[in-house]
């Protein structure tokens, strides 16, 4: 590995990371009669999401917690297996990987992908230095590297990242950092792999507000100066617009695991289409002059369905205010519309929609 800080050089014509209808369920525990039943007790996390995240991109990802943008996310990286469908990196199955199938060995995938958590002080090791903390993935993976070698790695990284002087930082524990420099760091220990993928999860959000925005021109720089793709999740859609807009991005809004929109930053901020994504714009009218009614949210019910038992059809249509009919018996799939790509009859002029009873009180599941 060259000592010279600079952006990786592999590039193909296929998405860094690809999904190809991606579920996944967690067990949620079962009584003694649903185990004598065979029946199983599940979470839907994530369901039948199809997503490439393409070479130097940002995708932020943006739902109300809960909604499986983290499992998402974390499932991208190759941290979580997938109950079905695929996950791919550079076009290699991840996880046929891990099982020692493919043309790209796990050991080459790892290192690319990898994570920034939303807690800096939780995922840094206490009773360790900076310089232990950081020293690990290199001797993990770049085991030639002499530690005279790996200290001046770990400075130069240090400084890109705003974190001087380096040395001085080098014996620290984290309890003797700031949150902003515990972020820094957990950002340079992200990039010591020279990534090709960051899952930003959460990552600023226990940030002081006036920080915020000074991480994420942080992450901006990085992205120019190591062409590393970031996947950015937020509940704040706000952050999601700067982050996103800045390096000309896109916009994905999750509801219940499901991708319900996603497109370019202009098209989700000044013309949603999805019911639920003019929901988000509502709750955060402060960032777009989106003509909207303030009084009243647009919402048929404010709580979100058990993703133990999810809705039929559309899983938005419990809380929806153009629901109809059709939308209790059919799940909408993602379709190019007016510059997003939405899931949502009603934005589709589905003509079975149309042909449909609206959805009354008297007509909630």
């Amino acid at each position: 590995m060259s000592e010279e800080l600079t952006a990786h050089e592999e590039a193909a014509d296929e998405p860094v990371v690809s999904l190809e209808n991606v579920s996944v369920e967690f067990d949620t525990g079962q009584s003694l009669v649903d185990r004598l039943r065979g029946e199983r007790n599940v979470v839907r996390a994530v369901h039948d999401v199809t997503l490439d995240i393409g070479e130097n991109e940002v995708v932020a990802l943006v739902g109300e917690s809960g909604c499986g943008k983290t499992t998402l996310g974390k499932t991208a990286i190759g941290l979580q297996e997938p109950t079905s469908g695929t996950v791919r990196y550079r076009g290699q199955d991840i996880e046929a990987a891990k099982a020692g199938r493919g043309d790209i060995p796990y050991g080459r995938i790892r290192p690319k992908l990898q994570i920034i958590h939303q807690d800096p002080g939780s995922s840094l090791e206490p009773q360790r230095t900076v310089q232990a903390i950081l020293a690990d993935p290199l001797k993990r993976w770049y085991d030639g590297m002499s530690a005279t070698e790996r200290k001046q790695y770990l400075v130069q990284f240090l400084q890109a990242v705003g974190v001087t002087p380096a040395e001085n930082y080098l014996t620290r524990y984290p309890h003797q950092l700031s949150g902003g420099e515990q972020q820094r760091v957990a950002l340079a220990r992200a990039l010591l792999m020279q990534p090709e993928l960051i899952l930003a999860d959460e990552a600023i959000s226990a940030l002081d507000v006036s920080l915020r925005v000074d991480m994420m021109d942080l992450l901006l720089e990085l992205q120019e100066r190591f062409a590393t793709s970031y996947l950015f999740i937020s509940h704040d859609i706000s952050n999601a617009r700067y982050l996103a807009e800045k390096a000309d991005g896109r916009i994905g809004i999750m509801y219940l695991g499901e991708l319900v929109e996603i497109g370019p930053v202009e098209e989700i901020i000044e013309n949603p289409q999805h019911p639920y994504t003019q929901v988000l714009m509502w709750a955060s009218s402060s960032i777009t002059d989106y003509d909207r009614p303030i009084e009243e949210p647009p919402l048929r019910d404010i709580d979100v369905p058990d993703p133990t038992d999810p809705p039929s059809g559309c899983s938005f249509h419990t809380r929806c205010p153009e629901a109809r009919e059709a939308c209790t018996e059919r799940t909408p799939e993602l379709q190019q519309m007016a510059g997003t790509e939405t899931a949502c009859f009603w934005a589709q002029g589905d003509p079975e929609y149309e042909g449909s009873a609206p959805l009354g009180d008297e007509n909630e599941d």
